[in-house]
């Protein structure tokens, strides 16, 4: 492998593995913010201290109850398919 390809290699790895750590900072961030706002904290407040304006924070919060939805969804889909009774 020539310098010049060994050097692009190492750069992309290193692009990657940053990728990695900035998606789970930005999850460990959004589940700050969802339980500052459920802990009862102030959208302004929490806005501030996240560094994000409050429709970024109220996006945010609406996906997260978009997770716990589909995370109810599954588990009724698991039950039926186990042939559990549906009320």
């Amino acid at each position: 492998m020539t310098s010049h390809l060994k050097k692009l290699w190492v750069a992309s790895a290193r692009v990657e593995d940053l990728e990695v750590e900035l998606d789970q900072a930005s999850e460990d961030r959004n589940t700050a913010i969802v339980e500052a706002i459920a802990a009862g904290f102030p959208v302004d407040q929490v806005s501030a201290a996240a560094n994000l304006s409050r429709a970024e924070i109220a996006t945010i919060a609406l996906a997260s109850g978009e997770d716990d939805d589909q995370d109810d969804e599954k588990v009724a889909l698991s039950s039926a398919d186990q042939g559990s009774p549906s009320l």
